[in-house]
């Protein structure tokens, strides 16, 4: 049993009738929808027969290969293009075109999919794929087993590209979509670690190399689009992490463009809302030490000399900002994101460790901090609900507006102009 001293900090919501027991019917009634809100996002099915304290060993199969990371200042690699494929079609591209290195967190190798546009537009928007952490036993039990995103094969991807590939940023037949010309890459998430480790031993001995993937995949797709005139970086939840945390990564790689980051409903919050102890627990399984994409010292968790706080994800994405103020950076989020608050809450818990949930009045907090960053290359688009992410369903792009505006006509003025309106709604 947990006491519910939180409480005074008004900084969550207690799950029980006046304490916080663990486990309790809400929190459990809580982790049903949370489990099969996250499993729609998957392109694999659910298995939540599994019991949840089972701990699945990481595939056998040969150690991963290293891939450099693009270090800041460090010239863009450059590799072989990808063979040529059929216009309009997804293709799959696996380990082996990229030196053996992308890996999933049980051991299997992994790849990346493409999808060339079919009237030979030189602009590309890379998707990073959305899924759970595994960072502790919670964590893993529903990254392994509810949401199966410990694993991503050709497979995996053929199920994914019929459903997911075809709808909101990946819809051609969108005409209000302004993506649907564009080149496809889908860059699919196995790690666990929202594309920020390089950790070949994390949770429990599962190779956790989502930075390092992605390394690995930046010189071949560096020559493939080398004429592209634009390119767009985004992802959804896990992904959205991503997107951010790999930016310089990417616009290191293709220097001659100014790369555009969409995060939807990864919220880089405050420290305030997300303890510095979750962030040192990502920190330290992970290997984020090894992957920062801010020069200086590492901003999430603890230093390892004073022990000071650092500035957290907050912190790390202003400095981004401020460091590329020619490049547009966009974060999207329902204002109530029920994940996002189960997701950030459990540094709220006694442990650091056990399940907790933000109250929606104080993650709305979290998302105003977001909203006030610096910059004037940096706009967000919060609309209601507890919602998570937007870019699954096509409602949530192309029918759902917000002041008037749907997601859709938002990013088309993101990413085709210089007007955009950059905070929508225009009071939260």
């Amino acid at each position: 049993m947990f006491s519910c001293a939180l409480r005074r900090r008004q900084r969550g919501t207690c799950l029980a009738q006046a304490d916080l027991i663990v486990p309790t019917k809400t929190f459990s009634r809580v982790l049903v929808a949370l489990t099969t809100l996250l499993a729609s996002c998957s392109s694999r099915p659910a298995q939540v027969d599994a019991p949840a304290s089972a701990d699945p060993s990481p595939a056998e199969d040969a150690p991963p290969a290293e891939a450099e990371p693009v270090e800041p200042g460090a010239p863009a690699p450059m590799g072989d293009p990808l063979p040529p494929t059929a216009p309009g079609e997804w293709t799959w591209f696996g380990a082996e075109e990229f030196g053996d290195v992308p890996r999933c967190m049980d051991g299997s190798k992994t790849g990346l999919g493409l999808n060339r546009a079919p009237g030979g537009a030189k602009k590309v928007v890379v998707f990073m794929q959305g899924g759970g952490a595994c960072f502790d036993g919670q964590t893993c039990a529903l990254a392994d087993l509810a949401l199966s995103t410990d694993h991503h094969d050709a497979k995996d991807f053929a199920a994914w590209a019929k459903k997911e590939g075809v709808r909101n940023v990946m819809n051609r037949e969108r005409a209000e979509n302004p993506f649907r010309d564009w080149d496809l890459v889908m860059i699919p998430y196995c790690s666990g670690d929202v594309f920020a480790g390089d950790n070949p031993s994390g949770f429990k001995g599962r190779p956790q190399l989502g930075y390092r993937n992605v390394a690995s995949y930046l010189p071949r797709l560096a020559s493939t689009f080398r004429d592209a005139d634009q390119l767009v970086l985004t992802g959804m939840s896990a992904g959205g992490y991503g997107a951010a945390y790999n930016f310089v990564q990417f616009q290191r790689t293709f220097a001659w463009l100014d790369v555009t980051m969409i995060d939807d409903s990864g919220p880089n919050l405050a420290t305030r809302y997300t303890p510095s102890c979750l962030q040192q627990k990502w920190k330290q399984t992970w290997s984020m030490d090894k992957t920062s994409p801010v020069e200086g010292p590492f901003p999430l968790g603890y230093d390892a000399q004073s022990g000071v706080a650092g500035a957290g994800l907050w912190g790390l994405f202003q400095s981004i900002l401020e460091r590329y103020p020619k490049n547009k950076f966009a974060f999207i989020s329902h204002e109530r994101d029920m994940v996002m608050r189960y997701f950030h809450g459990i540094g709220h818990s006694t442990s650091c460790a056990g399940p907790f949930l933000l109250s929606a009045k104080f993650f709305e907090e979290g998302l105003r901090d977001i909203r006030g960053m610096k910059g004037d290359n940096f706009s967000t688009f919060y609309g209601p609900g507890t919602g998570h992410p937007y870019f699954y369903d096509d409602a949530e792009m192309y029918d759902v507006t917000v002041d008037g505006i749907t997601l859709a006509s938002w990013l088309t003025k993101v990413v085709t102009t210089r007007d955009e309106p950059r905070r929508v709604p225009a009071q939260f």
